[in-house]
């Protein structure tokens, strides 16, 4: 939470009527999350993901993750569905961390839909991720 609360300044959390994707983010103290993600499960993801880019605008954790070189030594966790960068890594980083244990994924990027096997498939993104939480699991 302290990650979150960095700098002072709340965080507003919106609800945009709209049927596409699952939100999106203007940093520092905004999160907008759409229609198209309706069950408790996509929202509780969607709004950790973008939690994420709060995190990435309000503290230094993004340079920590981009100098452990997550991004080029295990690539991008497949199960974010739009365009890679490090910073959308970044955030689904912490995203998928919340859920991956109860999640389902659809299909994207050579992937079956299916679950995150994260401990498996991104052991140093998870690590970090880990770390970030303060070793709390989900």
């Amino acid at each position: 939470m302290s990650h979150v609360c960095y700098g002072g300044a709340p965080v507003t959390i919106y609800r945009v009527n709209a049927n596409f994707g699952g939100g999106s983010t203007s940093p520092p103290n905004s999160i907008f999350m759409y229609n198209a993600c309706a069950t408790t499960a996509c929202a509780t993801y969607t709004l950790a993901h973008e939690t994420g880019h709060i995190i990435d605008s309000r503290t230094g954790l993004f340079s920590e993750y981009d100098s452990l070189g997550l991004y080029a030594r295990e690539g991008p966790l497949w199960t974010y569905p739009n365009a890679f960068s490090e910073h959308e890594d970044f955030a689904e980083t912490l995203g998928a961390y919340v859920v991956w244990h109860n999640y389902t994924w659809g299909a994207r990027h050579g992937h079956s839909a299916g679950n995150l096997n994260y401990t498996g498939e991104y052991p140093a993104h998870y690590d970090f991720a880990k770390s970030v939480f303060g070793g709390v699991e989900y």
